[in-house]
């Protein structure tokens, strides 16, 4: 265990290689140099956990914008009064859920979100955990050749690439299905902060290499997807209710579980940008 005297905390690591519970601390006691240190934390931990945590609404969006400015999410109005906020719920009657596919979330925005912040408001009995990826680690185990290759390239994102069926998910969805965003982004993130390399391309939203055409594309983008899934390089979250999870979009990716069936969950989300205030 990590103990952190100077702000009080501890960071029990929950996996060998990614994932922190940070214990003593509450949402409402993080202020702007707690927030500072606790981004430094997820350089290395990649994705914190805080359990049992009591707070409202104004409560999560002052801890979010410790952290950056609130990121708009493009397909929810958010919940009543509280727009930044997204609400996604699986109904005990519903069999497709949200986020199956391993993604970073929202790359097919000029402006992806660097922070998401999840917090359980109600959990299944059994079953719903989110499943994470050291991209860092993941870039590092390819060959040196593939790294260079994936180095020069970008990739073509957008919001379409598979079927989804956000409406059914989303506490007042806005727009529609057929609404579609495309952004071009690097293959590989060097975080801003220290320049870690961490693989960015992800199975959700790349649609294909930029000057490549999909089918030229997809068989290098199903063998990274295979290689971002491989246990060695995953941390699996297993949700309470009232669990908050912070994680580092540019260094890892996330798929949500759907083994949950007939049984409800619901989470609030909400997504911040930290150009431009990194320490």
């Amino acid at each position: 265990m990590d103990t952190i005297t100077q702000w009080g905390y501890e960071i029990l690591p929950t996996g060998s290689h990614m994932g922190g519970e940070v214990r003593g601390i509450q949402v409402r006691d993080i202020d702007a140099p707690l927030a500072a240190q606790l981004k430094n934390e997820l350089l290395h931990y990649k994705v914190l956990i805080l359990r049992n945590q009591c707070f409202s609404h104004d409560d999560y969006l002052t801890l979010a914008r410790q952290f950056g400015e609130i990121a708009k999410y493009p397909f929810a109005s958010g919940i009543e009064d509280y727009p930044e906020i997204v609400q996604i719920v699986k109904t005990p009657t519903q069999r497709q859920n949200f986020s199956g596919k391993w993604h970073v979330d929202s790359t097919y925005l000029e402006t992806p979100p660097d922070y998401t912040f999840l917090t359980a408001r109600e959990t299944p009995p059994l079953g719903g955990d989110t499943v994470f990826s050291n991209a860092e680690a993941v870039f590092h185990s390819l060959s040196e050749g593939l790294q260079a290759l994936l180095e020069s390239q970008e990739v073509e994102f957008a919001s379409d690439v598979h079927a989804t069926q956000r409406g059914q998910h989303l506490t007042n969805f806005s727009g529609s299905e057929a609404d579609t965003y495309r952004a071009v982004h690097p293959a590989v993130m060097r975080h801003p902060r220290g320049g870690k390399r961490a693989l960015y391309i992800n199975e959700e939203h790349a649609l294909a290499f930029k000057g490549m055409t999909r089918e030229e594309s997809q068989p290098l983008i199903r063998y990274l997807t295979e290689r971002i899934a491989q246990s060695e390089f995953t941390f699996r979250l297993t949700w309470e209710k009232d669990m908050v999870a912070l994680w580092d979009n540019r260094l890892v990716h996330h798929h949500a579980v759907n083994d949950y069936h007939g049984a409800l969950r619901v989470m609030d989300r909400i997504t911040v940008n930290d150009r431009g205030l990194e320490a």
